[in-house]
């Protein structure tokens, strides 16, 4: 059952579930949770490793506790607190005026780009966002830009080498003036990380001040921000002073099971907050996963998050030994071809399942491994064990 305080807010005075991960709230037996356990129940307590994405860890004793302890209200409502602190804390880290938790990244990303549409060009009947090709609102959010905000997207390639474009391609495809013929640019996103690599900080400088030249707003998907941030060593602040807005996912490398929030000016995240109803995102007690993210910001970022960049490059290098050809990002992703190996990832990844190791095949010769917290170098050690017996059955196969 569940008790109130003085001030209405619910406590746990009575019977903690589970027992174990409530913190000095059940009694003598009561033992500290920890922010790396995972609870007996967990599905992932069961794999080696979850290597198809960082989205795919689970809340530890520690997150657990957190989640069960948090003061909640209705946020709909306006009223749970722990939603409220913990928006006010990132807008803070960002350098902005305010924030808004939203239940997915997608959502989050498609409202912030149609308050920006309607609010910042509201004449133009034929608006046009810029983006990188590789974009996740480019290539995994099922045309949201076309559908929510009634705009076209002009994607662009990177430079070189690079992912990235410059401020100069970006000015030259550009559509910033009434043409009968064209559409007229709006806006330009850029997300950061990047399929783990990071933009480089002066030219995401010289993209926002062109942008800002040109008239145009900027939006940034840091759905991975956080890693950004860490490899560059960089406060978030600095991100947001080149941004109007910023989604940043909570979810992904910091590992609350669901969330994402957006940054900007108090008028944009009211209107962002109407779209947020509209798009049906309002959500009631919000808190637990606000308190996932309070926690998670404590525990998960950080010197944790620099282990698995540094686990994601050792790891990568432990693969090139075996044959296959590894190119490790800036960040926790490394990107794996077959190599020498003869291995077809298709069935390697298949042989992997059924030895406790989950991976995605994006092609029969190319894998993308992702490192999260949740997979220590001692299981990174144990999938390398395995790996000869799965190679030698995938080639048999």
């Amino acid at each position: 059952m569940t008790q109130a305080d003085a001030n209405g807010h619910s406590t746990n005075a009575a019977v903690p579930f589970p027992p174990v991960l409530v913190s000095g709230k059940a009694g003598d037996g009561a033992k500290q949770p920890s922010p790396n356990t995972l609870p007996p129940h967990s599905t992932g307590a069961q794999l080696i490793a979850d290597f198809r994405s960082d989205t795919v860890t689970q809340p530890s004793e520690g997150m657990w506790a957190a989640m069960y302890e948090a003061p909640l209200g209705d946020d709909v409502l306006g009223d749970d607190e722990t939603t409220f602190a913990l928006e006010r804390k990132v807008a803070e880290m960002c350098g902005k005026e305010a924030a808004l938790w939203f239940p997915t990244g997608t959502m989050s990303n498609q409202v912030a780009i149609a308050v920006h549409v309607h609010q910042k060009k509201p004449g133009v009947i034929n608006p046009e966002i810029i983006l990188s090709k590789a974009a996740h609102m480019f290539v995994h959010e099922c045309g949201g830009i076309a559908f929510h905000s009634r705009a076209t997207v002009l994607p662009l390639e990177g430079e070189g080498e690079s992912p990235f474009f410059s401020a100069k391609k970006m000015e030259e495809n550009a559509h910033t003036e009434f043409e009968i013929h064209h559409t007229q640019t709006v806006g330009v996103c850029v997300e950061n990380a990047m399929n783990g690599m990071v933009w480089p900080y002066e030219r995401l400088k010289e993209v926002s001040e062109t942008a800002r030249r040109l008239g145009i707003f900027v939006h940034m998907d840091g759905a991975r921000l956080w890693n950004a941030a860490v490899f560059q060593n960089r406060p978030l602040s600095d991100y947001g002073a080149l941004s109007d807005t910023i989604s940043l996912c909570l979810s992904k490398g910091l590992g609350c099971p669901a969330g994402s929030i957006v940054v900007g000016s108090e008028k944009v995240i009211k209107q962002c907050r109407a779209f947020r109803k509209l798009f049906g995102g309002g959500m009631r007690q919000t808190g637990m996963f606000a308190a996932s993210a309070l926690y998670a910001m404590e525990h998960n970022w950080g010197e944790s998050m620099k282990r698995t960049h540094e686990d994601a490059k050792w790891f990568g290098s432990e693969l090139e030994k075996l044959g296959f050809s590894a190119r490790c990002t800036d960040t926790n992703q490394v990107w794996v071809k077959s190599g020498t190996t003869g291995c077809s990832w298709n069935v390697l990844a298949t042989v992997l399942g059924g030895m406790g190791v989950k991976m995605f095949a994006w092609d029969d010769e190319t894998t993308r491994v992702v490192i999260h917290f949740q997979t220590p170098r001692e299981n990174l050690e144990k999938v390398l064990q395995i790996l000869p017996q799965a190679m030698k059955q995938a080639r048999e196969a």
